[in-house]
């Protein structure tokens, strides 16, 4: 719990920008952050080739309240992994204890 409100200013205000954040989920719509899509294995067979517009969050499955939310192709923000023990730490200069 002490690690977590380390996360907070003494108000509660958070001291992690949208932009340093990394989420790990089953859809992709970016809320501003990079995002990591680790669908499930008949999702993943399914958007197979749509995979790429899965990823900037522009396709007719996934609604934006803000169009300034999508992304590019290829823009680097989001990418796809097939299970969460596929997650580079060393990519992102995570420190995982043994």
């Amino acid at each position: 719990m002490k690690r977590l409100l380390s996360f907070f200013e003494p108000d509660m205000t958070v001291l992690v920008l949208p932009n340093e954040c990394l989420i790990l989920e089953d859809k992709c719509d970016r809320d501003w952050m990079r995002d990591f899509w680790v669908p499930h294995l008949d999702v993943a067979v399914e958007c197979k080739t749509k995979q790429k517009d899965m990823l900037t969050g522009r396709t007719v499955m996934i609604k934006v309240a803000d169009d300034r939310q999508l992304g590019q192709l290829d823009d680097g923000w989001a990418e796809s992994i097939p299970y969460l023990e596929h997650f580079d730490y060393k990519r992102y200069a995570i420190d995982v204890p043994s």
